[in-house]
């Protein structure tokens, strides 16, 4: 649900999609690792806004797009 979101807003921001904080994640047991493609060097920016179970799996994600993984611990 919250991807189909993402993808129909199409360029979310702080100030127009964060500022109420209307969603968030909660703490939740999975099967596996959870990874994610974002931008790359992109991680400074999760941590100032707060999101301190983000990681990086590989800085770039061999497609030559620009792209990292990222990994996002839900057990915290």
């Amino acid at each position: 649900m919250l991807i189909n979101y993402i993808k129909a807003t199409k360029n979310l921001t702080l100030t127009n999609n964060g500022s109420s904080r209307s969603w968030r994640f909660v703490k939740v047991k999975t099967a596996g690792p959870v990874t994610f493609k974002s931008s790359a060097n992109k991680i400074d920016f999760a941590q100032k806004a707060g999101l301190t179970n983000i990681s990086v799996v590989n800085n770039d994600d061999g497609s030559n797009k620009g792209l990292a993984d990222y990994a996002i611990d839900l057990s915290k």
